[in-house]
């Protein structure tokens, strides 16, 4: 499963956090720039826009996932000292 692999966990971590700055970064780029002109002529800014706030609200899920995981270990892992 993956929550007990630590190695995989982490990868899909990092993995997601690279994906928030690649999404912050292009939709920066898109609205506030010239790339990529030729395929996004018209409407950059919405379009730049949307992918900033998308990049923002996975931040915030992933920002959620790591606390609820860092809650529930803390839990297990008193659970076990209480029982020994």
């Amino acid at each position: 499963m993956i929550s007990e692999n630590t190695a995989l966990r982490k990868t899909l971590f990092y993995f997601s956090l690279i994906m928030v700055f690649v999404y912050i970064a292009l939709g920066i780029a898109i609205a506030f720039s010239t790339f990529l002109f030729d395929f996004v002529p018209n409407n950059r800014m919405v379009i730049g826009g949307i992918l900033v706030i998308y990049g923002a609200f996975r931040l915030y899920v992933l920002n959620r996932q790591r606390k609820s995981y860092k809650f529930f270990q803390e839990q297990k892992s008193n659970n076990e000292n209480l029982s020994n």
